[in-house]
């Protein structure tokens, strides 16, 4: 027999009864390892099937829009405004609904199938004043939802929309002068350095509004606001060197830095950060640049007088240290002074500002403690801001004030202002980019803080919510915002 005429010689088939154990133990195995939920993130924009009248939805879709480009505007986070957008469709009847909220802008779409075109509205986000007390009457809006009809929900935030602010104009500015007192107070300012602090802070929340009045960017008004303090330090020191002896144990050094903390207080520092822990990635780096084209603005102020008195051969001999005091009553009445001006400066409620100032004594006392432990400053802001959100879920309800109004006051006094001093003060007075190396990591130091204090309102917040029982609706859209899932579900 040739060799081509062998018969081949395949494997013998497997048994029955061994092909039969095989499936099973496949069968158990996916079962051990395999899970109920889906692979990723929930995501689906099914069609609806059934007709919604086209003026309700529209009606829905604007009042959804409306509340949530009010939410960014008056000091929501993205969450906050995308959790409410999701409630009022929510509420009233409309599933499939997309909201995304960015750092200028809201989009709210009502998905309605093949054959129905979206009803979709933008809102521009574009003026960003905080406003607690205006943002507490919408979270109250958003919680009677259940007992509104959509034209009286509607006709509500009307109210709440047009409604007048709560403080004049001179009580922003008295704001702004408590806030550079308490700066001053917590550097260790004598009473001249206090009375300077709080006349220049009010000079420059003045400045900071006429720019504002007149139509220039906000860039501009950050150099000027910058440019003011260091006049009173350059002239200051001008006098000293002239032989006024009264000027003479003045630190200008405490005069700027109180300055700065005023301006920084007003940009969205905190606010960038959480907003990366979030997952709003593209509304954190726009925030981020902000932050960075404000911060800008200040080098270009502090640096353009320095300039001039160097022209017309006047002193400068700022001191970079700005050291915190060692006094731990003195640094806390000075964080109490600053949570107090900040919240009065937000329009906070006059039955919650006690409230605002207990947290800002809370949350440094921790941030103290913290460091006596043997934390960084950036590991001890998180702790200290981690007390106070949780502490701020706790009172709210009884300051009838929004959490969030609350949780900011409370940690402005842990803001990195004597970093960014001394960062700020390092770039102005490098003459290479070697030299301006430690400044470099100051600032770094103090982005540190602000994620710390991030990190920390984002954890007390969610501790706070669950051992507090507030984990209600608005906790339940708030986490479909947080994990991406834009739709309303039945």
């Amino acid at each position: 027999m040739s060799g081509h005429d062998l018969p081949a010689n395949p494997s013998p088939p497997p048994s029955p009864r061994g092909a039969e154990r095989w499936r099973r133990f496949s069968a158990r195995a996916a079962q051990a390892f395999a899970t109920d939920g889906p692979p990723t993130a929930v995501m689906t924009l099914r069609e609806i099937e059934e007709e919604a009248d086209d003026r309700h939805s529209r009606a829905v879709v604007d009042l959804a829009g409306r509340v949530a480009a009010l939410i960014l505007t008056t000091g929501g986070s993205c969450a906050d405004a995308t959790a409410a957008g999701l409630q009022v469709c929510h509420r009233y009847g409309l599933a499939s609904v997309h909201v995304d909220a960015t750092f200028a802008s809201v989009i709210v779409s009502h998905h309605r199938g093949l054959e129905r075109d979206a009803n979709t509205v933008l809102r521009t986000a574009s003026v960003r004043a905080p406003d607690y007390a205006r943002l507490t009457e919408l979270q109250r809006l958003l919680d009677r939802l259940p007992h509104l009809e959509i034209g009286e929900a509607r006709s509500e935030f009307n109210q709440v929309l047009t409604g007048s602010r709560r403080y004049r104009r001179w009580v922003m500015t008295a704001a702004a002068a408590i806030l550079g007192v308490g700066v001053a107070i917590v550097l260790g300012g004598g009473w001249a350095e206090i009375a300077l602090a709080c006349f220049t802070t009010a000079a420059v929340d003045l400045a900071l509004h006429a720019t504002t009045r007149r139509g220039l960017p906000q860039f501009f008004g950050q150099i000027t606001g910058a440019a003011i303090p260091t006049v009173v330090a350059v002239a200051v020191m001008a006098l000293a060197k002239s032989g006024v002896d009264e000027v003479a144990d003045i630190s200008p050094s405490i005069v700027v830095a109180a300055g700065i903390v005023a301006l920084l207080a007003g940009l969205s520092v905190v606010n960038a950060a959480q907003d990366a822990i979030d997952g709003f990635l593209i509304t954190a780096g726009a925030r981020i640049f902000n932050v960075a084209v404000m911060t800008l603005g200040i080098v270009l102020g502090i640096l353009v007088v320095l300039w001039g008195g160097d022209l017309l051969g006047l002193p400068a001999y700022l001191n970079p240290s700005a050291p915190v005091s060692a006094n731990l009553l003195r640094t806390a009445v000075g964080a109490a002074l600053i949570a107090l001006g900040f919240a009065l400066g937000s329009h906070t409620r006059l039955s919650a500002l006690a409230w605002s100032t207990g947290l800002g004594v809370l949350s440094w006392l921790a941030y103290v403690g913290a460091q006596g432990l043997g934390l960084g400053a950036g590991s001890a802001a998180g702790v200290a801001a981690t007390v106070a959100a949780f502490a701020a879920q706790a009172v709210s309800a009884r300051a009838r004030m929004a959490s969030v109004g609350l949780i900011t006051a409370g940690v402005v006094p842990l803001l990195p202002g004597s970093m960014v001093y001394r960062g700020l003060y390092g770039i102005v007075r490098a003459d290479s980019l070697f030299d301006g190396g430690p400044a470099l990591l100051e600032l770094l130091g103090a982005g540190a803080v602000a994620i710390g204090i991030a990190m920390g309102v984002s954890l007390g917040t969610w501790v706070g919510r669950g051992t507090t029982g507030r984990r209600g609706q608005r906790s339940r859209f708030q986490r479909k915002a947080l994990h991406h899932a834009a739709v309303t579900e039945d």
